[in-house]
Parts: C-alpha cells; structure tokens; sequence
C-alpha cells in the first residue's frame, strides 16, 4: 500500500507547491500540454518500494490519483519475484487499463549487459532479457529500456552491443516490444550520445530506438546530446536531482531542453525520474511535473 505517502505526505507536498506558485490550484488540472504526455518512473520511488512501504499492484492508482500522470515506466528491481510469471504481468495490465494508465516500459536494471564479454555470460543475459521482453508484453508495456555497456575497444563494445541488440529486436519484433537504449554511466561509451546512435544506426532495426534522460551524459553537453539522440527516441526521461526556490530544475534549462526535443519531431511520453536528495521523492516528482507542464506550453502550446 502506499497510505503513508498519500494520506500524509501528498496534501502537505502540495500545499508547499501550491503556495510557492509552482502548480495551479488543483495539482490535476484538465490543461494539458498538447504535444507530450507524463509518466512516472518508478525509481522515483525507489526507496519506498525496497522498503516495502509501496507496493507495485498499488502503483497505477497512485499514478493516476496523486500524481495526475498517466503513464508508467517500471523498474525490473521490483519484478524480479515476477517476471517469469506472466499471468501477473496480465494482471498488472489490467490494473493499469482499470486506472487509465498505460504501461510503457520496463527499465531493465541490474540485470546484466546484453553485450557481456564473456560469450558464455552474454547468451546467458540475452536469454533472460527475452523473458524480460515476454514479461513486457504481457504487461502491455511496448519498450524495455536497456543499456549500451560492454568490453574492449570503442570498435569491439560497437560490435557486441550492435549484434546483441539487434538479435533482441529480431526476437521482440512479433511481439511490438521495442529496445531502446538509454544514456547511462558505466563505461566511457554508454553515455556517449555519438557511440549510442552508432549502434542504433548499426543495428538498423525498426524495434530499436534510443531514451535520451536529460540529466544522464556525464560530462557531455546535455543540449548537443538530446538533439543528437532524440530523432530516434521512443521515450524521454526527465531525470531531475534539485530545484530552485522559483521551480526550475537547477541543472538542466526544461524550457531549452524541450524545445529540442521539440524542434526534433518528438512527440510522446516523458518520464518524470526523481533523483535528488535534497527533497522528499513526492515534492520532487510534482515539482517536475509542474516545470514539463509550464516548459512544454512555451514551445508546443497546451490543449
């Protein structure tokens, strides 16, 4: 259940918004921003889902209800007892249709590179990433997110992860479940948004695509990445880690990132990922919430 954070938490997060003039009165307003849609990561909530304190059949009402988003990205950290299940991946789909949420995808964390250098390893994650895919699917999600790590020169990781990737689509593809890769640490290439559209490029598959997270390039200039990256893009992450006094994100311009992506056809989900620590994981989302919300009007307008 997540009565704690609800019940206590979620009027007192928003009257502190509210009255420091970051969200309309009603934090579910019927305005809408015309050419995106939100979701919620669900590492927004990390520590309260290892903890016990939410739980994932309770996570689409909380969506829906508190939030006002109308998406979800999972994290595979919380469907490790599950996954392989796939009658309660069904039943998630449903749980989520009955709240008017759409599953998008599954992050998948910690679950091993699909380009290991050890070829023994690398098909033994290749074959549990397709149970992955299945679970996917069956929860109606139509992305898993995955990562562009491997060994070896910049030519050899290119190589492996390009052959391992492809060989996910080719096997997701009946199922409409993309493969999308995301900037993440890791090695000096998996951030890199140059070597990232490499392997989609060399891929060369219509299931694979790219998740660029704004906050996520390392020393990289974010703004040059995201446009490179973005014309591939099925999904956006909106990774913020702290705010200013007046709601912006302290790190990354929205209004200039937005326009990028924008400006580079996306139209789509963008995922809320809280990060930060200087506030509670409940303010931080909805603070993120409010600052796409006003961004995202400036360039493309509100329906």
């Amino acid at each position: 259940m997540y009565s704690t954070l609800s019940r206590r938490n979620f009027l007192g997060a928003l009257a502190a918004l509210s009255a420091g003039h970051f969200l309309p009165t009603s934090a579910h307003s019927g305005e809408s921003v015309d050419w995106f849609r939100i979701s919620l990561a669900q590492w927004s909530f990390k520590n309260a889902f290892y903890s016990g304190e939410m739980k994932n059949e309770a996570l689409p009402e909380f969506t829906k209800v508190q939030l006002g988003l109308e998406g979800i990205d999972y994290l595979s950290d919380f469907w490790l007892d599950s996954y392989r299940d796939l009658r309660v991946m069904s039943a998630m789909k449903q749980r989520a249709a009955d709240w008017g949420i759409e599953n998008l995808m599954i992050m998948l964390h910690k679950v091993g590179d699909v380009a290991h250098g050890d070829p023994k390893e690398r098909q033994r994650i290749l074959d549990d990433h397709r149970y992955w895919i299945e679970a996917a699917h069956a929860m109606g999600c139509s992305m898993i997110r995955v990562n562009a790590r491997s060994a070896g020169t910049r030519q050899q990781q290119l190589e492996l992860i390009s052959e391992s990737i492809r060989s996910l689509c080719e096997f997701s593809s009946p199922m409409g479940v993309d493969i999308i890769i995301e900037n993440l640490w890791g090695t000096p290439y998996s951030h890199n948004a140059q070597f990232i559209m490499e392997v989609v490029n060399k891929v060369d598959h219509p299931r694979c695509g790219t998740l660029p997270d704004f906050n996520n390039f390392r020393y990289d200039d974010p703004y040059q990445s995201v446009a490179l990256i973005v014309p591939s893009a099925r999904s956006l992450s909106a990774k913020s880690l702290d705010f200013t006094p007046t709601g912006l994100e302290k790190y990354i311009d929205y209004h200039r990132m937005l326009k990028i992506a924008y400006d580079g056809g996306y139209r789509g989900f963008i995922g809320i990922e809280w990060e930060g620590c200087k506030k509670p994981p409940l303010e931080g989302v909805l603070l993120t919430r409010a600052l796409l919300m006003t961004a995202g009007a400036t360039v493309g307008g509100t329906g």
